[in-house]
């Protein structure tokens, strides 16, 4: 093992229409009033003008980013607030704002605690789904209560070094070899818990070393070879590892994840022309069928967590439903916005996707909010790696942000 990173240690692993019905209607004996109150419906059907279709007009919007400025989460959220300020009726303000702190716990706490639910804070945030899932005391109660908006899916790719164990060509090549170590930032990302969850139903022996104190240095220790494995998401990787690290030969993609609506298994159409296969095709391929067990179940949140909901845009709680209404229409829009698609291939090399349907809200309150069982397992299979992990915790971080002028 190479380095040591400060503060984990490294771990080798064995293993509208009810309001009034036909007889109310029946019974009012002017048409005139029947004529008005039709037309009073059609409006609640449609909306009426300066509810939700106007209801930025005049105004700002800020889009808070729950990390610093110039990581994924940064960049991916310009890209939208340059989007949104095109595509909202009414054409607002769109200012971007970053907060930071406690992996993205800072932000959201504002957002749920001290942020007026006048719907013009849209948070733009990665990491909160898992932190919620495991009941993260840094993180307050009351982000439950955030309103959820829409979620950004993303795929991550795992890739390896291709001199492990003598040499690898394909994915299954990896069982059975040794001297195996995965590398990560923290034992509670789910990034972290993917690739070990990963490996693990594979029944790959490996070691798992944590701490680094970000992914730049985590890919120096795996050009190093202190690390043979690492997960990233398919954006990184595109930019920085396959252009370079895997056109030399040094190392090779060996899955990428799935993605999951709680029914079935899809390949995401970003990474089509990737020349690897998901994990759950891999996974059967090694066990010929997909297992049913505790850990299984336990990947498949996980997963869904990160890639599903890489990103989620969230508003206060008690925001008006015109808020969210007005921000899902605008984002409808991006689909046919050819400005919006060049962007994005400039800015992070690819067009994401935003979901914004009632099935996906849904999705997301249940995977954030798993059974206590579940969550007490990926408590415990923190633990194998970081025993400490939840012994010492400090409270809701206290850091403001001010809101700009409007």
């Amino acid at each position: 093992m190479g380095a040591t990173c400060a503060n984990f240690r490294a771990v080798w692993i064995e293993d509208p229409y009810d309001l009034v019905d036909g007889a109310e209607i029946d019974a009012m004996r002017s048409p005139l009033i029947v004529r008005l109150v039709l037309a009073l419906l059609t409006l609640l059907a449609v909306g009426t003008p300066g509810r939700a279709e106007n209801f930025y007009q005049g105004k700002q919007l800020v889009v808070l980013v729950n990390f610093p400025p110039g990581g994924p989460t940064d960049f991916e959220a310009r890209l939208l607030a340059r989007t949104l300020a095109r595509t909202i009726v009414g054409s607002p303000a769109v200012v971007v704002q970053n907060m930071g702190g406690s992996n993205g716990a800072v932000a959201a706490n504002w957002l749920a605690n001290a942020a007026a639910s006048d719907g013009l804070i849209l948070g733009y945030f990665s990491g909160i789904a898992s932190m919620r899932a495991l009941a993260d005391p840094i993180l307050s109660e009351n982000v439950a209560k955030l309103a959820f908006a829409a979620a950004v899916p993303g795929v991550g790719v795992t890739y390896a070094r291709t001199d492990i164990g003598g040499g690898i060509g394909k994915p299954l090549d990896v069982v059975g070899k040794r001297d195996l170590w995965l590398g990560g930032l923290r034992p509670d990302s789910d990034r972290d818990l993917r690739l070990r969850m990963q490996f693990d139903l594979l029944g790959v022996k490996h070691g798992y070393q944590p701490g680094f104190s970000s992914i730049a240095d985590a890919r120096q220790a795996f050009l190093r070879g202190d690390i043979q494995v690492l997960l990233e998401s398919l954006t990184a990787y595109r930019t920085s590892i396959e252009g370079a690290i895997v056109a030399s030969g040094k190392a090779m993609p060996l899955w990428i994840d799935p993605l999951d609506d709680g029914e079935t298994f899809i390949r995401s159409m970003d990474a089509d022309n990737l020349p690897a296969p998901t994990f759950t095709d891999v996974l059967l391929q090694a066990k010929g069928a997909l297992p049913k067990s505790e850990l299984f179940e336990a990947w498949r949140m996980v997963n869904q967590m990160g890639t599903l909901f890489q990103r989620i845009l969230l508003l206060a709680p008690a925001t008006p439903p015109a808020a969210v209404t007005a921000l899902r229409k605008a984002i409808g829009r991006f689909a046919d916005d050819a400005a919006f698609k060049e962007d994005a291939l400039k800015s992070i090399k690819q067009v994401p996707t935003y979901l914004i349907d009632a099935r996906t809200a849904s999705l997301f309150t249940r995977v954030a909010t798993p059974e206590p069982a579940q969550q007490a397992f990926l408590r415990k299979y923190i633990e194998q790696v970081a025993p400490d992990y939840g012994k010492e915790k400090a409270g809701p971080p206290a850091e403001a942000m001010t809101k700009p002028a409007q």
